[in-house]
């Protein structure tokens, strides 16, 4: 499947590169676009139906809150949105987790890319200890509530909630029940921390070490 997108995207770059006429430039630049565009959303896919069919490895690892929420917004950047728009801290001090990296980045990643997609700026990620001793990442933003029917709809694939933030975007419908996929497997949870009309906010809880 990526041997198609690979020629894309290599004619694409080269017919950029080669073109003294500015149209044609023009033109080659949004084939780059539609197929990095789609081909991201091939990975997302085959990235969500591995974790969603439970077909999921969990590995440790030591790293910290601070790392984790820097890395997963640096990858959802790379899907679109401003990092001007983005607000992140870290008020766990700086504790370090013993756990699935690469599930938790998927986790939060999507998380920040659905900010991005559905929700307003400023976006804040923020890290914070429980008081039961666990680590929950809040996302949040300044559009439109969710009340919980509607955010049980939106964590399950390939629905999205209607009555809250009109997601009429284009999407797989998938990034919040790849968190939740993600989360169950080590461990953690998501919760809706907002209501209807009071800005939008998840939550992802975890613990801080894998048993």
């Amino acid at each position: 499947f990526n041997t198609p997108f690979n020629v894309i995207l290599g004619f694409g770059k080269l017919i950029e590169s080669h073109s003294d006429n500015t149209a044609i430039q023009g033109h080659a630049r949004q084939i780059l676009m539609a197929a990095e565009k789609f081909k991201r959303m091939h990975d997302q896919l085959m990235e969500s139906a591995r974790i969603l069919s439970g077909d999921v490895e969990v590995t440790k690892k030591v790293f910290s809150v601070a790392d984790l929420i820097k890395a997963a917004a640096r990858e959802a950047l790379r899907g679109g949105g401003k990092s001007t728009d983005l607000k992140l801290a870290d008020r766990t001090g700086n504790s370090e987790i013993t756990g699935d990296y690469d599930l938790l980045l998927t986790a939060l990643r999507n998380l920040i890319e659905n900010a991005f997609a559905h929700g307003q700026a400023p976006i804040h990620v923020t890290g914070q200890r429980t008081a039961n001793g666990r680590v929950a990442i809040r996302v949040s933003d300044a559009g439109q509530g969710m009340d919980q029917t509607s955010f049980a709809l939106a964590i399950q694939a390939f629905k999205q909630g209607t009555n809250a933030l009109q997601r009429t975007e284009d999407g797989l419908g998938l990034g919040l029940a790849t968190a939740v996929g993600s989360l169950k497997a080590v461990g953690g949870e998501i919760h809706l921390v907002s209501g209807e009309d009071v800005g939008f906010g998840i939550e992802m809880e975890f613990p801080l070490e894998l048993s």
